[in-house]
């Protein structure tokens, strides 16, 4: 018999009749019919609270003699258990030490209550404060703050907006976030306001979490807004949306009149990220997915098997009403606690929590009766009941390694992000403490999710045939027998490669910010973007891209000839001259047009363009738009260039180069490059694509980093790598600059740069000249990221940038190796021939100056899993 469980019922009384009576006394208690009662299914799972626990615990005592503990009930004892006497479940074993399960990604938050207004501290924000630097420090996701008023439980927090002011003020990265505006408590014109400051203090970190508020009391402040506060909340919510997004609103003034209003400050993000609070209302998330928001819940009123059949109601109403139901983000507040030693955080949370517990909705609002109707025993059986049940299933109580087991549940149901409530009564400094093994627990789910690598055995079969049509594919394009299209259906390749999960390219993927992306639902550590200073995601580059987008709207829908020249255009190019250096710019749509511009400019059939073997691509097939003949030399060696313009004797020629190339990462040795043409009196042609905002102390590219300003007669780039856009720029002399505005062809005929691209490139630059921390920090970065990789045993390329190679050789590997890599969490770039020499396969990996230590350091680890289950390292 368990010692849990202990008898002294008469003998008349039969495990029959205790089940009868048991099974209409839960009917009664959770409103069910008693022929829907299954008397084998966990108590704990029919609805059984706090207060009702207490209740049958006491009935159990008095009618059948049987004694049963709160913890035996929530190990999952049935009717049937209970009526048989006997015990059923095993003790709960020990949980895994690392995370598994799902690859859906986790990260953690921070999450304020307050216990207890009336504990008399002097400063009774200090410990928020302390938390959120420390938070702030430890790369944890969010701060949340909640709304209450007029009790002292969650006393502190009346105005959510005050608090998160201060927030913005003490921290640096963390977001800010609302949990949550009762929303039917305030005007909304008003909550956008605040918070719009609040973005503006934060630079751009707030979120807000919306509910409908449950409290009778609270409505004292909108006595009105209680009877229909769930329609209020949806209205609410899509004016705070609309005035967040610089739309105007007409609301009558205070002569009744109707007048068109915006509110001021403008907030940094152009976009509000919104949550929906939800208790335990199926409905409630079905109406947080249909109005395409986030998802703020908990365990209050529901276990964790109650709550995976509402994530999924949640996103399946994201579906139906058109958003995407993956994107849809889902945030589980729970009471966190952690230590080193399981019992001694189980000693030290008991008291405070069940002090805390005696305060919280849990135990004074959902059962039939108040803690204040219960006799002394039943008021600490309802105590032991719910802390049993906080302690085991509902909350984060214990070590890393013991909640672990909890966490990936979590993670597999679809919980995105933990919101870890660590005020409620435990003295500050353990709570402080306790902040640095919850860093521990997160630092463990910071980094994407692995699959299992399995090793990868060469298939002769398929790598033969794979191979086979590698190799003709350089044939391919030259066979025009039968006609022009005859190549195209004989196109086997991507099917080939596919079949065999080995296609590399045209991977589709979202959320791509900088220093992670998603696939497939998994996030994924990118080292294959061009994002060098990690502005894409930065709110200032996308409030800029908003704005320009209300104003000038997506497109000029015509050439720079024509109609599609503006102000905003000179006054950029005129600025991006000043900052190279040189007396005018001009704008192309893209960095390919900037060059198919300037040799279909200046180059003709009795001109000879002279360029390194390893330039990219536009600057050959703009040589083919101007007709030219072409001179290759040896890579970065201007002796062999000085070879080749000798042979050209008088002929017209330029000779043009990349500054960094792009799949090497090398520089161009521009000071001997320029000593070279200065002899043979040629023109020398830049493109630093890579270089502008990658080389220099203040980012001004190849020309800076290597002391050369000035070397180069023509420079031109693109702003789709450190400025976060897309366009192409070309810089040099007034005269050359008008010549290039009037004759090259990809100007002349293409639309113009559209308004959001060139504001998001203006932006961008903004930020690069305001924050030179970036670069330095990308060159640590790079530095830190090469040194890892030799370490492992990887040959990787010296040059001093943030491109980082790794040559691989065959192709069958290099397309092996990127399958591994995928399947390790990692996104690089597998190139092949053209890019590269059809033997010399690569992969390319950068880094940006977004990237953190953590993540160069799971990608290291990524690697040589790689490494070695691919046969690259041994």
């Amino acid at each position: 018999m368990s010692a849990d469980i202990k008898t002294a019922r008469s003998p008349q009384v039969s495990a029959v009749d205790i089940t009868a009576d048991l099974v209409q006394w839960v009917a009664r208690h959770t409103d069910t019919d008693a022929a829907s009662v299954d008397p084998d299914r966990p108590l704990t799972a029919s609805g059984l609270d706090s207060v009702k626990a207490a209740e049958l615990i006491t009935l159990l005592s008095d009618r059948f003699g049987i004694e049963i503990t709160a913890e035996r009930l929530f190990d999952g004892a049935t009717i049937t258990d209970i009526a048989a006497n006997s015990p059923t479940a095993d003790p709960v074993p020990d949980t895994p030490a690392t995370p598994s399960g799902t690859h859906r990604s986790l990260t953690f938050s921070l999450l304020f209550f307050s216990s207890d207004a009336e504990r008399g501290l002097a400063n009774p924000y200090q410990l928020l404060l302390d938390s959120a630097a420390i938070a702030d420090k430890h790369r944890f996701e969010a701060i949340w703050l909640p709304e209450r008023h007029f009790h002292r439980f969650g006393g502190l927090f009346p105005n959510p907006s005050v608090v998160g002011a201060a927030l913005a003020a003490h921290t640096q990265r963390i977001r800010i976030r609302a949990g949550s505006v009762v929303l039917p408590l305030h005007n909304p014109v008003r909550v956008a306001e605040e918070w719009a400051v609040v973005d503006n203090l934060s630079g751009g970190r707030v979120d807000l979490a919306f509910a409908t508020g449950w409290n009778v009391d609270d409505f004292a402040l909108s006595p009105a807004a209680y009877a229909d506060r769930g329609r209020t909340l949806a209205e609410g919510v899509d004016t705070v949306r609309r005035l967040w997004r610089g739309e105007s609103l007409t609301l009558p003034n205070g002569h009744g009149e109707q007048t068109p209003l915006r509110i001021f400050p403008a907030p940094q993000q152009p976009q509000l990220q919104t949550w929906l609070t939800c208790t335990g209302n199926p409905e409630r998330f079905r109406q947080a997915g249909a109005l395409g928001a986030n998802l703020l819940t908990a365990l209050l009123f529901q276990e964790v098997d109650e709550l995976a059949p509402k994530l999924r109601a949640y996103r399946e109403a994201r579906a139906e009403h058109g958003f995407d139901p993956q994107t849809g983000r889902v945030t589980l507040m729970l009471h966190t606690f952690l230590g080193t030693d399981a019992e001694q955080v189980r000693r030290t949370v008991e008291t405070p929590f069940k002090r805390y517990l005696a305060d919280s909705v849990d135990l004074w609002k959902r059962g039939s009766a108040t803690l204040a109707d219960l006799t002394p025993t039943k008021y600490e059986q309802a105590l032991a009941f719910a802390f049993e049940r906080y302690y085991r299933t509902s909350a984060l109580f214990g070590t890393p390694d013991t909640v672990t087991e909890l966490v990936n549940q979590l993670r597999a149901i679809g919980v995105d992000e933990i919101a870890c409530l660590v005020d409620f009564g435990i003295p500050d400094q353990q709570v402080r403490q306790g902040l640095l093994d919850l860093a521990t627990l997160a630092d463990r789910y910071s980094h994407p999710p692995t699959a299992a690598v399995v090793d990868l055995p060469p298939d002769p079969d398929r790598e033969s045939m794979i191979g086979e049509a590698l190799r003709d594919r350089h044939t391919a394009v030259y066979r025009n027998t039968g006609g022009v299209l005859r190549k195209v259906q004989s196109f086997e390749l991507t099917r080939r490669m596919r079949a065999a999960e080995l296609l590399p390219f045209y991977t589709e993927l979202s959320e791509n910010e900088g220093a992670t992306c998603r696939y497939n639902g998994r996030e994924l550590i990118m080292l294959g973007s061009n994002n060098y200073l990690g502005l894409t995601a930065d709110r200032r580059v996308r409030r800029a891209v908003a704005t320009s987008a209300m104003a000038e709207g997506p497109s000029l829908t015509g050439s720079r000839l024509l109609n599609g020249s503006t102000a905003a255009q000179t006054a950029f190019e005129r600025r991006l001259a000043d900052f190279l250096g040189r007396a005018d710019a001009l704008l192309f749509t893209t960095g390919y047009q900037a060059n198919i511009g300037l040799l279909s400019a200046v180059m003709g059939p009795d001109t000879v363009l002279v360029a390194d073997e390893e330039c990219h691509a536009s600057i050959y097939d703009g040589a083919a738009v101007g007709r030219c003949e072409v001179l290759q030399f040896r890579h970065n060696d201007p002796d062999n260039l000085s070879a080749r313009l000798q042979d050209l004797g008088s002929r017209p020629a330029m000779v043009m180069v990349d500054g960094v190339y792009s799949m090497s990462g090398e520089l161009a040795p521009l000071r001997e490059l320029r000593a070279v043409c200065n002899r043979y009196d040629v023109p020398l042609a830049v493109d630093d694509a890579h270089g502008l905002g990658m080389l220099g102390t203040n980012g001004r590219g190849i020309e800076e980093a290597t002391g050369t300003l000035g070397a180069a007669d023509v420079l031109t780039g693109t702003f789709s790598k450190s400025l976060a856009s897309v366009g192409g720029w070309l810089a040099g002399d007034k005269q050359l600059v008008e010549w290039i505005r009037y004759h090259g062809r990809s100007v002349l005929f293409s639309a113009a740069i559209p308004p959001t691209a060139l504001a998001a490139a203006d932006a961008a630059l903004d930020i690069m000249v305001a924050e030179p921390w970036r670069l330095e920090r990308l060159r640590e970065n790079a530095n830190y990221w090469r040194a890892g990789l030799s370490k492992l045993g990887f040959v990787v390329g010296r040059a001093p940038t943030a491109i980082v190679p790794i040559p691989i050789g065959s192709e069958m590997a290099c397309l092996r190796f990127a399958k591994v890599l995928l399947a390790e969490g990692v996104y690089a770039n597998c190139v092949v021939a053209p890019a590269v020499a059809t033997d010399q396969a690569l992969i390319r990996t950068s880094v940006t100056a977004v990237h953190e230590r953590h993540h160069l350091d799971g990608a290291l680890e990524a690697f040589e899993r790689a490494g070695r289950a691919t046969g690259l390292l041994s």
